[in-house]
């Protein structure tokens, strides 16, 4: 066996005596959890072995009316809909706004938010999607504060990219903070963190934390990665002590580099600043939306330059950008390689192309649940064939990785036009049928 899997094997233990049981914790997964809750100022913490995904699911599974009416904002991720098809909740989507100079996901809207409170008075919870993928941060308070008006219930955060948040003052805000019942924060993305580990956080007023408890019980193995829970508790430890000087560190460097990339011939920074002057919405200083003006390339040609040619690899590509994501331990040796890289490719590829948007589909029609989508008998058909069916399927095309389709939903010609659009420029599109995009799955018989 090679030597780190041995390092490894070493901590791999099973629930021996002194080791505590994550169903019932009352030893050291007790003690890591209360220290966990009290650094977030939560009134319960809880540690979540397959990603921050089981503590989505375990908010649905927790409902008082598990098939009752959820908000959600169109760029969930996809384990909104396995939380969905778990607990046969029916989704209600709130629109997400796009970035007008690069066509992502951007923030919801209050008076959107307001309006489907409004409109909807049999709500179960309210879900808001903050840090985004791209980096954008909502101004959860005064959201919450309009939410409030209308709906005394649930208000959950899926904060799985803004776990390091709170290690440092000038970086936004946490959800739990500002208000939020609950949050889920994926801690591998952010944190000296392996794979998978993530945490559920409760306030001290969330009056349903039996049932959160046992939702996580429920969907957690009986045989726990003690690696794992390990890293988390070790992390914890080491960004209490260390946290604060290294997001300083990559705050500055982040306006350092920033910049810098502004200067570059074809390279823009989009930030919130730029697109939203009335103050919405925050961003994480460790993320790059980087975008493409007057280049002879596309964002996926640059990823694939960026990593075949610099030994780079960033997050994604699309049209016209990339998303560069930072940690709080890349040095200024690491900004400056990506840096010179992006110096070399402009002067490399110069070109007349406008930065070219994505496109934003219509919100479909819902036509049956996600559970009843999911459950009822489906077949592929020709996409050019599929207008007016229902969806078999989840479609998610990246950027700006969000679900164009969930099951369930009418296919119509706005939802064809932007997957003939993503099958011409190249996209990564993720759905169950596979990659093909002349072909989609849907739901048999008529409805």
């Amino acid at each position: 066996m090679p030597a780190p899997f041995k390092e490894i094997a070493a901590f791999d233990v099973t629930e021996l005596q002194g080791l505590d049981d994550i169903h019932m914790p009352r030893g050291i997964i007790a003690e890591g959890a209360a220290l966990m809750a009290e650094l977030n100022g939560a009134g319960h913490s809880f540690f979540l072995l397959n990603g921050a995904s089981s503590g989505i699911q375990a908010f649905f599974l927790s409902l008082n009316n598990p098939e009752g009416k959820v908000l959600i904002p169109r760029n969930a991720h996809r384990s909104f809909l396995s939380g969905s098809v778990l607990s046969g909740a029916s989704p209600v989507f709130i629109p997400v706004h796009p970035d007008e100079e690069t066509g992502v996901a951007w923030e919801v809207r209050k008076k959107d938010l307001e309006k489907a409170c409004r409109d909807n008075n049999d709500l179960e919870a309210v879900f808001i999607v903050s840090p985004g993928y791209f980096g954008h941060v909502q101004k959860i308070s005064e959201l919450l504060q309009n939410v409030r008006e209308h709906f005394a219930g649930p208000f959950l955060v899926d904060e799985a990219h803004g776990g390091h948040f709170l290690f440092h003052d000038l970086y936004p805000p946490t959800a739990l903070e500002q208000g939020a019942c609950g949050a889920v924060q994926g801690l591998h993305k952010t944190w000296p963190v392996f794979n998978q580990g993530a945490c559920l956080h409760l306030n001290n007023k969330y009056v349903s934390f039996d049932q959160v408890a046992a939702a996580i019980s429920l969907l957690t193995t009986t045989s726990p990665s003690y690696p794992l829970l390990a890293s988390m508790d070790y992390a914890r430890a080491y960004l209490c002590q260390y946290g604060s000087r290294l997001l300083e560190q990559g705050r500055l460097l982040s306006a350092e580099f920033k910049e810098k990339i502004n200067a570059l011939p074809g390279f823009k920074i989009a930030t919130p600043s730029q697109q939203n002057p009335k103050g919405h919405i925050d961003s994480d200083p460790l993320k790059l939306l980087i975008r493409l003006d007057r280049l002879n390339l596309n964002g996926y040609q640059l990823s694939r330059i960026l990593r075949e040619t610099h030994g780079i690899n960033i997050e994604c590509g699309g049209p016209g950008l990339v998303l560069a994501m930072m940690s709080m331990f890349h040095d200024k040796r690491d900004w400056e390689k990506l840096y010179l890289a992006l110096s070399q490719i402009s002067s490399q590829y110069p070109g007349k192309r406008k930065i070219e948007k994505t496109p934003a589909p219509d919100i479909p029609i819902q036509a049956l649940t996600p559970r009843k989508a999911y459950k009822a008998k489906k077949h592929v058909l020709p996409l050019e064939n599929s207008v007016g069916k229902i969806a078999g399927e989840m479609v998610t095309v990246y950027p700006p990785g969000i679900p164009c389709l969930w099951p369930g939903e009418v296919i119509d010609k706005s939802i064809e036009e932007y997957l003939n659009w993503a099958k011409k420029n190249g996209a990564y599109v993720q759905k169950f049928s596979g990659p093909d995009l002349d072909k989609i799955s849907i739901i048999n018989g008529a409805w």
